[in-house]
């Protein structure tokens, strides 16, 4: 049995009826510091069933319902990643009023007051977001098509796919930096603004392209009233609305598509360039004990609102060419909730950050596939050689940097990590060297001095930014021609 096998039962069989913890926007709610009910919020943790509505024969029979329907629908023409975290919560019966307040638009608002039956427009208005969510988050959701793909196909081939598409656009730029003239020349400044835009302008899905799949919404699939509302033609013209399955495609091309693909383009290039790197001597710490220990280990952003508040690279508001430049700060746009392109605040004066939910899911599972296609063979190459050293018969060639950069996921991973063990293993012949001078450190503190010292100067790393399982690593490497004369309580417990 696969090691997805449970994993993926698991997913398949929960992300059908929906993870409630979802998003967050400022719509209906209209200040922009807020009641700390809702900053500090813990509605509505774990995976929740959609509530069904009010049922179609009622529905026919209410004009209220009807009116709130069409409603719901005029305000989801412009929902954005914030909104639907109440949109969602809602949609799982929880009515109290902070997530009504929030999950509501401008035309609820508007009519709450004026229809013969609240009650009935409330819940024909909540009936429009419950179909709307079901094609976000059903079983034949868009969320749960995107996962299966990924866990399915996320092998070697998605792997290099990814890899090679964003290696293509940004090359080795750190995304963590601003793309400006004071780092990068004109040109690529250029280049790499017009493909980011692009990118954010593509109607396809990246995801979907690396795993050659078909993702897409069926008109089947989704659940819709609005041809069962009876309401004049004068009191429809009162709305902007669509029919729930161009609703829902809507959001998908307009905000799911372009946030997915920034997403998956700076979680590969940040992997690649800040974990994926010949100096991040770190990477001999890796754990092999457990896919899960080594995601620790690495350190992964939380979630997407996280991922997002790193990467400055996109930051392209000063390229913009919309009236208002901050509209293209997708950094902050990704990250935290906005009003008028400028960040919410709640009553402690922290920026409100936006709440992916559901869609974290997709995030982690791109982190599963670094994981198993990169850190998982890392860790256990690096297993290998250790056993190697071990045994003294290790016998590594210095790794070529020129081939390190070649666009090749797999090979570059592993040649990544035989240019640390290379880089690494010099402190064998100076810890054999000190033992025969009676010098050798006694200790993981005085070690870790030594590294300072000019003496050490081939291990040209900045113990700084070693963290301490690597560093007991290092020791390990350094006691290994003599680790078999040591007393049990000397030699350090790293491998």
């Amino acid at each position: 049995m696969s090691k997805y096998d449970n994993y993926g039962k698991r997913i398949l069989k929960n992300i059908g009826i929906f993870t409630s913890r979802i998003f967050g926007e400022n719509s209906y709610a209209k200040y922009q510091i807020f009641d700390e009910r809702v900053s500090q919020s813990s509605v509505a943790i774990g995976i929740q069933k959609l509530v069904n509505g009010i049922p179609l024969a009622d529905f026919k029979l209410s004009k209220s319902a009807q009116l709130g329907y069409v409603a719901a629908l005029a305000d989801l023409q412009e929902v954005g990643f914030s909104r639907v975290y109440f949109v969602s919560l809602w949609a799982t019966g929880q009515n109290d009023d902070v997530v009504i307040n929030r999950a509501a638009g401008q035309e609820f608002a508007n009519y709450i007051q004026e229809v013969d039956d609240k009650d009935r427009f409330i819940i024909g208005y909540q009936t429009a977001l419950i179909h709307f969510m079901n094609g976000i988050t059903g079983d034949k959701g868009i969320v749960n098509q995107i996962i299966t793909e990924i866990h399915e196909h996320g092998g070697s081939e998605f792997v290099e796919n990814w890899f090679a598409d964003t290696n293509t656009k940004l090359g080795e730029l750190d995304p963590l930096a601003e793309l400006t003239g004071s780092n990068l020349n004109l040109k690529q400044v250029q280049d790499t603004v017009a493909s980011l835009f692009t990118e954010l302008a593509a109607n396809k899905l990246n995801i979907n392209q690396f795993a050659n799949g078909n993702i897409a919404i069926k008109r089947e699939h989704v659940n819709d009233f609005l041809t069962e509302v009876a309401l004049t033609a004068s009191e429809l013209s009162q709305f902007k609305y669509q029919d729930v399955f161009t609703t829902i495609n809507q959001f998908v091309d307009q905000q799911l598509v372009p946030m997915l693909n920034l997403l998956s383009t700076g979680l590969m290039q940040w992997y690649s360039t800040h974990i994926l790197n010949e100096n991040n001597m770190n990477l001999l710490g890796l754990p092999h004990t457990s896919s899960q220990q080594i995601r620790d280990y690495i350190e992964f952003p939380n979630s997407i609102d996280e991922f997002f508040e790193k990467m400055a690279i996109f930051n392209l508001s000063r390229y913009s060419q919309s009236r208002s430049g901050g509209r293209d700060n997708y950094q902050l746009k990704y990250s935290v909730e906005l009003i008028n392109n400028e960040s919410l605040i709640d009553k402690y004066g922290d920026q409100v950050k936006i709440k992916y939910g559901v869609f974290d899911l997709i995030y982690q599972e791109l982190v599963e596939v670094l994981t198993d296609q990169s850190l998982i063979p890392m860790a256990q190459y690096k297993k290998r050689q250790f056993n190697e050293i071990r045994l003294g018969i290790y016998d590594g060639t210095e790794a070529n940097k020129d081939q390190i950069i070649e666009v090749s996921f797999t090979i570059r991973s592993e040649r990544v990590m035989k240019k640390l063990i290379n880089d690494a293993i010099v402190l064998a012949d100076i810890g054999r060297k000190d033992r025969l001078a009676l010098t050798n450190a006694r200790s993981l503190s005085s070690f870790v001095r030594n590294l300072n010292d000019d003496k050490w100067a081939e291990f040209n790393y900045d113990v700084e930014k070693i963290n301490r399982p690597t560093r007991k690593v290092l020791y390990w490497i350094y006691q290994s021609t003599f680790i078999g004369e040591l007393d049990a309580d000397e030699v350090t417990e790293a491998i």
